[in-house]
């Protein structure tokens, strides 16, 4: 990843803020700016790195409750709120395993620009497309719903 670079544009930002020897201030805190502008977006990047890592994996550890919850319910006798039960982890698994789809499409794409995946330019596009297509649906429906419920 990048975080070295973001702490170097924050040593640049300082230097240039204490550099008297420009003659216009102006140039001098344009160039600040920039330094931190960059800095700042590199903070985010690492950020949104860290976000997506985080729901992989709380994505895998909520599947494995899931699946250890089906397989304790599965040895249960058949009730009617068993099934209840059984259906209610169908749903989140599903929604898991959407949700697991949707992050690790979505983590093609930095890390390709990285060269931590070897993948071709239109592999990630598709990714990108099916991902906000994912996206997109999740909002709709949950807007679909707020309507009914209107």
């Amino acid at each position: 990843m990048r975080i070295g670079k973001t702490v170097e544009h924050l040593k640049a930002a300082a230097v240039a803020l204490r550099d008297r020897s420009s003659k216009n201030d102006i140039l001098r805190y344009l160039g600040v700016i920039r330094q931190l502008g960059y800095g700042g977006y590199l903070t985010l990047d690492i950020a949104s790195w860290a976000n997506l890592a985080t729901d992989i994996v709380a994505g895998l550890y909520k599947l494995h409750i899931n699946l250890a919850s089906a397989k304790e319910l599965a040895s249960e006798e058949k009730t009617g709120p068993t099934n209840i039960k059984i259906r209610r982890l169908q749903n989140d698994q599903t929604a898991i395993f959407y949700q697991l789809i949707q992050d690790f499409l979505d983590i093609t794409i930095p890390g390709s620009a990285l060269d931590y995946f070897k993948l071709d330019d239109g592999l990630v596009g598709l990714a990108g497309v099916i991902s906000s297509f994912m996206g997109a649906r999740t909002q709709w429906k949950k807007v679909a719903a707020k309507d009914k419920a209107a």
